[in-house]
C-alpha cells in the first residue's frame, strides 16, 4: 500500500487554500465592478441583480473559508 507523506498533503492543502483566496479576490474585483457599473446606470437594473449574486456568491465563499477555520 502506499501512503502519502506529510509534504504531499501540506501542498494539498496549501493548494486549496491558494485557489479559495484566488476566487474569493475574483469575487471581490466583480463586486466593486458591478457596484460601480451600477452607480453609473441606475435605471438598469440588471447591474443591481448581477451585483447581488455577486455578492451571495462571496459571502458563501468566505462561509466556506469560515467553517474551515
Amino acid at each position: 500500500m502506499t501512503f502519502f507523506g506529510i509534504n504531499f498533503i501540506e501542498n494539498q492543502l496549501h493548494l486549496s487554500n491558494f485557489i479559495k483566496y484566488f476566487v474569493t479576490g475574483l469575487l471581490v474585483l466583480a463586486l466593486i465592478i458591478a457596484i460601480t457599473l451600477y452607480l453609473r446606470h441606475r435605471i438598469q437594473v440588471k447591474y443591481r441583480d448581477l451585483s447581488i449574486i455577486v455578492f451571495l456568491l462571496l459571502l458563501f465563499m468566505l462561509g466556506l473559508q469560515y467553517s474551515d477555520y
